[in-house]
């Protein structure tokens, strides 16, 4: 008695079912679930301060690299002490550089060829008259300490402002860590209409792409990727939206100490749910209520200012109540809370929105 053959397994039809799937949807699903994970981070190969004078003993080998690695380790700036700038006490020295470097705003731009420029002015949106670049390398190359009592100060001292998310999140990835959490204020102006020589029309008009077309542009910079953005799994992050990961990269910034986001329907997508919309798009919508929900998790204090054009077509500013914008953590998942809550802050009629976070000095430093 024979039996019958076995039926085949149903991994046999793994390669069979693989044949009928469209090969470019099964590609454009490759490159989103690629694409949806920040650039890879790398490691510094070696320190930015490195020791001044080479060891005299060479000897044996093992016993000078050890040597070498114990002052690459501790670097040693005592050469430079004789210099008449060095005698200055530290708090001169510091006002010194405080003025040098100023607490005015930096912009930072990603350029379309892929390279991040900072300038101090930006001029006119139709010339570049009257633009100019930040140009701190003179000071910083001048002698190693120099370099080490100053680099904090720059990250420290100015206002960076962002006129796009891919400007913010290719700065936040090129600096090492250390460096990102030394910045203290973050300006995130999407009312303002950039240059169009520095950023193209139609990049800055995408703001509510998904994650995987954002990251994209950021790993076609030319720049070396030292920090380490969030991600979640590739399931959540494909659900995002460029606003939720730029609360993801804020949230990390251990001394930021106030962020300032203004932006407005025609620019950054409703900030009020529709009726008629689901819960995960009407969570995607409420742009400002994560905003502030993020202010009040980090026990900041905050100001929300709202706008209108008058008749000549500028923003006329004014603050609106906290009564009229105070949000509940307890009650944030009911709907029928949601409503009043966006019933209070459409009273205003705002058609633009600016939210300035305090955050607690003690808690960042």
């Amino acid at each position: 008695m024979t039996s019958n053959p076995p039926f085949p397994s149903l991994f046999c039809l793994v390669p069979a079912l693989l044949f009928y799937i469209p090969e470019r949807t099964f590609e454009s699903w490759v490159l989103n679930v690629w694409n949806v994970r920040p650039p890879h981070a790398r490691k510094r190969k070696r320190r930015l301060t490195l020791p001044f004078n080479e060891p005299q003993e060479q000897g044996n080998a093992i016993g000078y690299r050890a040597k070498l690695r114990e002052r690459v380790n501790k670097p040693h700036t005592e050469q430079q002490a004789g210099v008449g700038f060095f005698a200055l006490p530290l708090e001169v020295r510091e006002m010194i550089y405080c003025e040098y470097v100023g607490s005015g705003n930096i912009w930072v731009i990603l350029l379309q060829s892929g390279r991040i420029h900072g300038f101090e002015d930006l001029g006119d949106h139709s010339d570049d008259a009257g633009r100019r670049r930040v140009d701190l390398l003179p000071l910083l190359l001048a002698c190693r300490r120099t370099y080490s009592e100053l680099i904090r100060l720059i990250y420290t001292l100015p206002n960076f402002t962002f006129l796009d998310p891919f400007s913010f999140f290719a700065f936040s990835a090129m600096l090492i860590p250390s460096r990102f959490h030394n910045i203290r204020r973050v300006n995130i102006d999407l009312l303002a209409l950039p240059p169009g020589d520095l950023i193209p029309r139609e990049r800055h008009s995408h703001l509510n792409e998904m994650l995987y077309d954002s990251f994209k542009i950021v790993r076609r910079t030319h720049l070396r990727i030292h920090n380490k953005l969030p991600r979640e799994v590739s399931s959540k992050e494909k659900r995002k939206m460029l606003w939720h990961k730029i609360l993801d990269v804020t949230e990390c910034m251990e001394g930021l100490q106030r962020l300032e986001v203004s932006a407005g329907p025609p620019t950054f997508g409703k900030f009020y749910p529709s009726m008629t919309a689901t819960n995960e798009t009407r969570r995607n919508q409420m742009r400002l209520q994560e905003l502030l929900v993020l202010g009040v998790k980090r026990n900041a204090n905050i100001a929300l200012d709202g706008a209108k054009r008058d008749s000549n077509g500028d923003l006329s500013w004014y603050s609106v109540q906290k009564s009229h914008w105070a949000v509940d953590l307890e009650m944030i998942e009911s709907w029928e809370w949601q409503k009043r809550w966006h019933d209070k802050i459409m009273e205003h009629g705002p058609q633009f929105w600016k939210v300035s976070l305090h955050f607690d000095r003690a808690r960042t430093e």
